[in-house]
C-alpha cells in the first residue's frame, strides 16, 4: 500500500485539535496546540493515529502571540497540516498580532503563505 499517497488524503471532517496550557510565568502564558486525526472506521486509522501529526508552541504576552515552534510529523509534511495549525492559531489568536521569531525556510515559507 502507498502510505504517502493515502496519508495525502487526510479527511478533513477527521482532524481535530487540542490547546493545552503548560505554563504561567513572568505574565506570560505557555500553550501546545497540537493537531490529530481520528476516523474510527478507517483501516488506515491506525497509521494516522500516530497522535500528533504535528504541534505548535507559543506564548501569549502582553495581549501578543509568539509562536515558538512548529512541527508537522515528516510523513505529514507539505500536505496542509502546517497550514492547518497555523488557522487554527490565527482563530485562537483573534485579533491579536502573532509574532512569528526567528525561522527555518521551510517556516518562512509557511508563513509567506499565512499571512492574511
Amino acid at each position: 500500500m502507498n502510505w504517502y499517497k493515502k496519508a495525502q488524503n487526510i479527511n478533513p471532517e477527521n482532524i481535530f485539535f487540542e490547546n493545552n496550557h503548560t505554563g504561567y510565568h513572568n505574565q506570560q502564558n505557555d500553550f501546545i496546540l497540537y493537531i490529530n486525526h481520528e476516523d474510527k472506521n478507517d483501516s488506515y486509522d491506525t497509521y494516522l493515529n500516530e497522535s500528533p501529526l504535528g504541534y505548535i508552541e507559543y506564548s501569549e504576552f502582553d495581549n501578543e502571540i509568539y509562536l515558538n515552534m512548529i512541527e508537522v510529523k515528516e510523513k505529514f509534511q507539505r500536505q496542509g497540516i502546517g497550514t492547518l495549525l497555523i488557522n487554527e492559531l490565527k482563530r485562537i489568536a483573534g485579533e491579536q498580532k502573532i509574532n512569528w521569531g526567528m525561522m527555518t525556510e521551510s517556516g518562512y515559507g509557511l508563513q509567506q503563505k499565512n499571512m492574511n
